[in-house]
């Protein structure tokens, strides 16, 4: 069984409760604003009697048939992290290889450069199995509540050589949206969402 999280601050909470109605999910509230990070982390606690569990922030913009997706890709690659949003313009790290990759139109986007971390956090499946391991990875060091949520929860999966970025991707950015976290312009959004046009 997957289950579905949707990570969402209180001023976002009619948003997320919509997205989460969509995928048959629960929302896991950020309700004193104690960052980012925390909230994922209760997000991946929450789902221990799945197999895997899906976490979306609230201003994820899903696919149609997103569930029907997830599960395809899930029994394609099982034990792996799955990241499901891959990013246009930033951060820029990555950008060149992406581009080069999306023009052949593979179904997995495998190159060192993404799969060296979890670049975004805006969608991503998790083995359960995994998440007691992901979490004393994390408890390593001290963690800012609110910067690299994505980097820090994908670093287990990294060193294990078990993280993959399907494409197009099932979820894209909603960025008419001011960002809570960062002061980033305009332009985050999916290279191809779902088999459609690039941005």
């Amino acid at each position: 069984m997957i289950a579905y999280r949707v990570v969402a601050v209180p001023e976002r909470l009619e948003r997320a409760e919509r997205l989460s109605r969509a995928v048959g999910g629960k929302v896991i509230l950020d309700e004193y604003h104690e960052g980012t990070f925390p909230t994922h982390r209760r997000a991946l606690h929450s789902a221990v009697d799945a197999s895997h569990v899906v976490v979306l922030e609230d201003d994820a913009i899903v696919c149609g048939d997103f569930i029907e997706h997830v599960t395809r890709l899930v029994e394609e690659r099982p034990d792996h992290l799955l990241g499901l949003y891959v990013g246009r313009r930033f951060p820029k790290g990555p950008q060149g290889a992406i581009g080069e990759m999306v023009e052949k139109r593979p179904a997995w986007l495998d190159h060192e450069i993404l799969t060296s971390r979890l670049w975004w956090a805006v969608g991503y499946v998790m083995p359960v199995a995994d998440i007691p391991f992901v979490l004393e990875r994390l408890a390593e060091a001290n963690q800012h509540p609110w910067l690299n949520t994505d980097m820090r929860l994908g670093r287990w999966h990294v060193e294990q050589g078990r993280l993959s970025y399907p494409f197009p991707s099932p979820v894209d950015h909603d960025d008419t949206l001011p960002s809570i976290t960062s002061s980033a312009k305009h332009g985050r959004v999916a290279w191809i969402h779902c088999g459609g046009a690039s941005r």
